[in-house]
């Protein structure tokens, strides 16, 4: 019950990903980490949040609605309330790691 908490879990899940596989899911959601450029499944209209652990990490995407294009994210809330646009939506990026927060609703 402690935000704090949270947001410091998310951000651990790149760490733990290197050793194992991992992700955390909320009652609204899913966070999954990645390290490297990926494909992944969605649906049209599903919320779609992306988080750069490292800011010097320049982010390409493909399928989203607001699309990032040789991107570096300073802050968290820079790449969030985004939005997939078919059944799959591809990640590009150098550095990293990237956390995706994928909603399990519209």
């Amino acid at each position: 019950m402690r935000e704090d908490h949270t947001l410091g879990n998310i951000s651990l899940l790149a760490e733990y990903s290197l050793k194992t596989s991992v992700k955390m899911i909320t009652d609204t959601g899913i966070f999954i980490p990645f390290h490297n450029d990926f494909t992944i499944g969605s649906f049209p209209g599903q919320q779609v949040s992306v988080f750069s652990i490292n800011p010097d990490t320049e982010i390409t995407s493909v399928g989203l609605m607001y699309p990032l294009k040789r991107r570096k994210l300073k802050n968290w809330w820079e790449a969030t309330l985004n939005e997939s646009l078919g059944d799959s939506f591809t990640m590009e990026f150098t550095g990293g790691p990237l956390i995706i927060y994928l909603a399990f609703m519209q």
